[in-house]
């Protein structure tokens, strides 16, 4: 697993990857099968995620991940997020049919937990868990 800190990293191109980011925006414009990344104030976008996708899989905090799904993929959501004024939500493109239920909205609104699917039958899986990030499906 790669470390970045402190910059932009911009691929066009890749199959997997896993890596450990800090105050570093990645930037991957095609993903073939796998993202994994450990995110501390970072911003991971990923503009087209192929429809061979196995995962994506993010752990942060005070980052946020934007996915572009293929229109054929369907998959799998489970996010985990703990957030304070305007931050830990998710947010899916109203072009996708999804179906989630929130398992925790705490009244003083601390953590928000959804699990569900977007598409049809799940052939990936995006998971998620952090604090004060927004996760954004489009």
């Amino acid at each position: 697993m790669g470390s970045f800190s402190h910059g932009t990293l911009r691929i066009d191109a890749i199959q997997r990857f896993h890596a450990k980011l800090s105050f570093t925006r990645l930037t991957i414009e095609k993903l073939g099968k796998e993202l994994n990344v450990e995110c501390s104030h970072s911003n991971a976008i990923v503009k087209q995620a192929s429809d061979q996708l196995e995962s994506i899989e993010m752990k942060g905090s005070f980052s946020n991940l934007n996915v572009g799904l293929h229109p054929n993929l369907s998959t799998s959501i489970d996010t985990d997020l703990g957030f304070g004024h305007g931050f830990g939500h998710l947010y899916v493109s109203d072009k996708h049919k999804v179906r989630y239920s929130v398992l925790t909205n705490d009244d003083g609104h601390k953590r928000e937990k959804r699990k569900g699917t977007i598409g049809g039958q799940p052939t990936a899986s995006i998971v998620v868990s952090g604090e004060y990030g927004d996760v954004k499906i489009e």
